[in-house]
C-alpha cells in the first residue's frame, strides 16, 4: 500500500492528513475515508502527466450508519419449499394409502389432528414474524438491540 505495510493504516492516515488527502481521524481503521485517501494518492501517481486531469479520485460516500429495511425474514433451509415439498410428497402418498383402507372415524380423527397442527404452525410462524419485525424496528430506531 504505497510503501506502507498491510497493518500500517495509522501511519498512512497520519501522513495522508499532512498532505490533505485524508480528513478523518487517525484510528487505524481501513474504512471508506482511508480508501478514498489511498485512491487520491494513487491518482497523484498517474504515470502519464497528460492523463492526470482525466483521472479523478473516488469520492467518499458516507460514514454515517444507514438503517437497512429487512424485506423478508431469513428462514432456515428446512423451511424452504425446495425441502418441504419433496419431503411432504411421500408422506402425503402414504397417508392417502392408509386413509383409503381405514375406518371413517380414524380418517376424520387424523384429518382433525393434522388441521390442528397446521393451524398451530401457522400461528407460531406469524408470531415469530411479528417478533422479528419488532426487533428490526428497534434496531432501525436505536441502532442496536
Amino acid at each position: 500500500m504505497l510503501d506502507y505495510g498491510p497493518t500500517e493504516y495509522e501511519r498512512f492516515q497520519a501522513n495522508a492528513q499532512k498532505t490533505g488527502d485524508y480528513k478523518g481521524k487517525v484510528d487505524g481503521d481501513p474504512g471508506p475515508q482511508t480508501r478514498a485517501a489511498l485512491h487520491a494518492r494513487l491518482v497523484k501517481l498517474t504515470a502519464k502527466p497528460e492523463r492526470a486531469p482525466q483521472v479523478k479520485a473516488a469520492p467518499v460516500t458516507t460514514v454515517e450508519p444507514v438503517a437497512v429495511p429487512v424485506k423478508e425474514l431469513e428462514k432456515p433451509a428446512w423451511q424452504s419449499p425446495e425441502v418441504l415439498i419433496p419431503a411432504a410428497a411421500p408422506v402425503a402418498t402414504g397417508v392417502g394409502t392408509f386413509l383409503s383402507g381405514a375406518a371413517p372415524i380414524v380418517a376424520i380423527t387424523l384429518i382433525v389432528v393434522v388441521a390442528a397442527f397446521a393451524t398451530f404452525l401457522i400461528i407460531r410462524r406469524d408470531r415469530m414474524k411479528s417478533a422479528q419485525a419488532a426487533k428490526v424496528e428497534t434496531i432501525n430506531a436505536h441502532g442496536s438491540l
